[in-house]
């Protein structure tokens, strides 16, 4: 085996983004066959839903973290670096042991390409992050699904606990046009006797209670009246949540009013874990919750004017952007920056938060999905008079643009897609940096 270095390790895994996506299991079944499963050697709660579950595996690692057990996290997409996908108590993969993994992967890769067999860039990470978490006797891990639920690659698990965020409309040319069908493909991470949580309502829980049935899984089902935001603004929450076993009162950093329910559904998934005789206590819970980051989800990047970034990028996380802005900022109208990828509604998600945004400024990301600013014009001044749009060519020049416009009591909110808020990220770090004392 030849081990490759951190650069050649990034640069041999990107190529694999040329082989798209594809749904089957076949391929990352054949890699883990090679490396004696490691998947298999691990207690895995695994995490699938349209919105909320890397907040609710963000919720549950820290909490599991907090109580002394090693635990692994693997989520997706990351923001600034691959290696973000995969910690282990909330540290991310060293350089070193991401070369070393990725060259044991690539020698088995390596082996089946010669049977035409090429496995996707998630794939290839999704076995990392099992190699690595096996290797290092991870007491749990935190498995977030990375499409769908039923063809993800992550979907070869045996978990302890399957959880179910939510359903609402996002990538319906893969996962089906309606909710029914996107719960059924949700509800493809349910297995036989294990216990499922989900926050699911209306006709989508009917189908995840139908599949559960059919696995002789029990389920708890996450009502949105058992919790409350008892205090809420820029820095923290307060939310009062009542659980099957206890009540809390909890502190988190995380803003925004759908932490609410990720916040009860992970509760709801320690108390199982309790249940099956894992010990936590309620000072793990306060404190797991209270140190957890969510990075990208709504953030304040500046101040006068106060600029938030979050990464909705479907109707449904738009939809709870707007409570939120509704929420924090009662009365107030937003100047938004806008930039999407090609596979999104985006006339529903504007519809959403339209309400609240006095202007809209397009842009364009440097994902090579992502849909240019004078195609989102069309679908965008249906909703806002011709004054109130403007077209930047770039995120760098979107946020210039809104800082022109604006005054300082105003607030500027830039949403759409985790790659736009990535950039943001990486503007506001470059500012710093060259601002004096900065």
């Amino acid at each position: 085996m030849i081990n490759m270095d951190y650069q050649q390790a990034v640069s041999w895994l990107n190529r694999s983004q040329r082989f798209g996506m594809k749904l089957s299991l076949n391929r990352i079944i054949s890699i883990l066959d090679q490396l004696n499963n490691p998947e298999k050697k691990l207690h895995v709660i695994h995490v699938a839903g349209t919105n909320g579950k890397g907040s609710v595996c963000r919720y549950i690692s820290s909490i599991l973290t907090e109580e002394g057990y090693q635990v692994g996290l693997f989520t997706s997409p990351h923001l600034e670096s691959i290696r973000e996908r995969i910690c282990i108590n909330n540290k991310i993969i060293s350089k070193k042991d991401f070369s070393y993994y990725i060259s044991i992967i690539k020698n088995v890769v390596d082996n089946l390409e010669k049977k035409e067999l090429h496995p996707t860039y998630f794939e290839i990470c999704t076995v990392l992050g099992f190699l690595f978490f096996k290797e290092k006797k991870v007491d749990y891990a935190i498995i977030e699904v990375g499409l769908g639920g039923r063809y993800d690659a992550t979907n070869v698990v045996l978990p302890i606990a399957a959880v179910i965020t939510n359903i609402s409309y996002d990538h319906q040319h893969i996962l089906g046009e309606t909710l029914e069908e996107i719960a059924f493909e949700k509800a493809g991470i349910i297995k036989n006797n294990v216990s499922v949580i989900t926050g699911v309502q209306g006709e989508a829980l009917k189908v995840i209670q139908n599949n559960a049935r059919k696995h002789h899984a029990p389920i708890s089902i996450v009502k949105r009246n058992i919790s409350t935001i008892k205090e809420s603004n820029l820095d923290f929450q307060i939310i009062e949540i009542q659980g099957n076993m206890d009540s809390y009162v909890l502190e988190t950093s995380e803003i925004g009013s759908f932490q609410k329910q990720n916040l009860s559904i992970a509760i709801y998934t320690i108390e199982q874990l309790q249940m099956k005789g894992v010990f936590i206590s309620q000072e793990s819970i306060q404190n797991g919750v209270k140190s957890m980051v969510h990075p990208g989800r709504m953030k304040m990047v500046h101040n006068n004017p106060i600029v938030l970034i979050d990464g909705a990028h479907n109707p449904g996380g738009i939809h709870e952007l707007k409570n939120t802005v509704s929420s924090l900022f009662p009365g107030k109208k937003i100047i938004l920056i806008f930039g999407v990828l090609k596979d999104k509604n985006v006339h529903e998600m504007i519809k959403e938060i339209q309400a609240v945004t006095k202007s809209i400024i397009l842009t364009k990301s440097k994902n090579i999905r992502a849909v240019n600013q004078q195609e989102l014009l069309k679908t965008v001044s249906s909703f806002f008079s011709e004054k109130n749009i403007f077209l930047t060519g770039s995120v760098d020049q979107a946020i210039k643009k809104g800082f022109e416009i604006s005054l300082k009591e105003d607030i500027i909110i830039i949403t759409g897609s985790l790659y736009t808020v990535q950039e943001v990220i990486t503007y506001f770090k470059n500012l710093k940096v060259h601002t004096p004392n900065g």
